[in-house]
């Protein structure tokens, strides 16, 4: 009874192992690819009621079948970047306005920290869940000379960088003048795009020679669309505090939901591929979509 029980086992044993020989070998090649989505209507409002259905995704311009989807919501990395230069004495009570309308929609589960900038940047706030801690402390910002704007938004980004949570923005609230940075404009916008975070700006009329011209004006705005634009993010002048009030609950919206697709890629990741996203119908004329691909785990 033993041997026959022990031939057995050795039939089975040796069975087990046909299968698993390399003849017998399963490959599956899965090039599964994520990317998330951010819907905006005309007025730069979050759009929050689409459904997989509304979206057609391509990919070098074929049509794609969306695999996964889904509209999360969830935390944010979110810096505050404040001009306290002398041009914008003037506005200081309704930038103050402006922090605390941010502040309010934010979760205890966002972390934020606040910075200010003039002649050089300080981290007032380093990042936090105590949202109390930004609106303590900004009463107390003190207006001071100087103007290093493009090197405050790359300081404000290096902080941000830190930050846990995967969807991170900075806030920018400045008339933009710049002086004496030691970075240019093209350079700021290029470290933005490295560091892949969202920003919106914010920005008031100053009192600075750059932006008392229609020409300065001008090349400002520009600067802010081309960073905002590049970014991922939107640029706001609101002009009292109702619309104040209204930017801010924009923008922290959009920073809690994005949609989220799934699709199978059926080219190598070592192949270049263009993956894009519309939306059906009319609508999609009337909404703009912005679109960042996951990053992959690590191996």
């Amino acid at each position: 009874m033993k041997a026959r029980s022990l031939i057995v086992l050795f039939l089975l044993a040796f069975a087990a192992g046909v299968r698993s020989s390399p003849a017998q070998r399963l490959t599956i090649d899965v090039n599964l690819t994520m990317l998330t989505a951010r819907v905006s209507d005309e007025g730069g409002h979050a759009v929050l009621d689409l459904t997989a259905d509304d979206f057609v995704l391509l990919q070098n311009g074929r049509p794609t079948p969306i695999e996964h989807f889904s509209l999360g919501s969830g935390p944010a990395g979110i810096g505050l970047l404040v001009d306290t230069s002398l041009s914008l004495r003037r506005m200081k009570s309704e930038s103050e306005q402006m922090i605390g309308q941010l502040i309010t929609p934010m979760t205890d589960n966002d972390e934020v920290f606040l910075m200010t900038f003039a002649s050089n940047s300080e981290l007032v706030v380093k990042p936090t869940h105590r949202r109390a801690e930004i609106t303590n402390a900004i009463g107390k910002v003190k207006s001071m000379a100087g103007t290093r704007f493009h090197d405050a938004v790359i300081d404000g980004l290096d902080v941000l960088s830190g930050i846990r949570q995967e969807r991170k923005a900075l806030i920018i609230l400045t008339d933009g003048a710049d002086h004496y940075s030691s970075h240019t404009f093209p350079e700021l916008l290029r470290t933005a795009r490295l560091y892949g975070c969202e920003i919106y700006i914010i920005g008031y009329p100053g009192d600075d020679g750059r932006t008392l011209s229609e020409a300065g004006r001008s090349e400002i705005r520009s600067e802010f669309f081309r960073l905002a634009g590049e970014t991922g993010g939107q640029v706001f002048f609101p002009a009292n505090p109702r619309e104040s009030f209204r930017v801010a609950r924009q923008i922290v919206d959009s920073l809690h939901h994005e949609y989220t697709f799934g699709f199978y890629s059926s080219h190598p990741f070592n192949e270049p591929s263009e993956v894009s996203i519309r939306i059906r119908g009319s609508r999609g004329e009337h909404l703009s979509v912005h679109t960042s691909l996951v990053p992959p785990p690590l191996p």
